[in-house]
């Protein structure tokens, strides 16, 4: 990974998220740039998978309700509209299984792309794609 990384581009720092966590994967809104992400785990049994970056355009408005199979959850607000458009993100991702909750997690930027820790603690490497930065590969979760 040190290799895929690169150098620290700068310090550690601490960001206000918010978190949900899905059937296969998480969402998290980063409270200084205002930006979704969503992260799928379904295939990092391969070593790497995907993730996907969205500028949060949640006005405030209804959003389409389904019910939910037993047990899971139709993210709202900001993912709701992310997930809600985006059928590559709902097939990715499935149902969110727990509410959103608000964290503080480190995160760090290197030459080629970001390291950040989940609340749970578990730490995601991701790397932009070359020729489209809203997206790229993670190698998360990592102990």
């Amino acid at each position: 990974l040190a290799a895929v990384l690169g150098c620290p581009a700068d310090d550690v720092d601490l960001y206000t998220v918010v978190y949900q966590p899905f059937e296969t994967g998480m969402m998290f809104w980063r409270q200084a740039d205002q930006r979704i992400w969503a992260l799928t785990t379904a295939q990092l049994d391969q070593g790497f998978d995907a993730w996907w970056r969205f500028q949060d355009e949640y006005d405030g408005g209804d959003q389409p309700v389904e019910d939910p199979p037993e047990g899971l959850l139709q993210p709202i607000r900001g993912f709701g509209e992310v997930w809600n458009t985006n059928g590559f993100i709902r097939e990715a991702l499935g149902w969110a299984t727990g509410p959103e909750q608000q964290a503080t997690v480190p995160w760090q930027d290197f030459d080629d792309g970001w390291m950040m820790a989940a609340p749970d603690g578990t730490i995601f490497v991701m790397i932009p794609d070359e020729e489209d930065p809203t997206t790229g590969r993670h190698s998360g979760p990592l102990p």
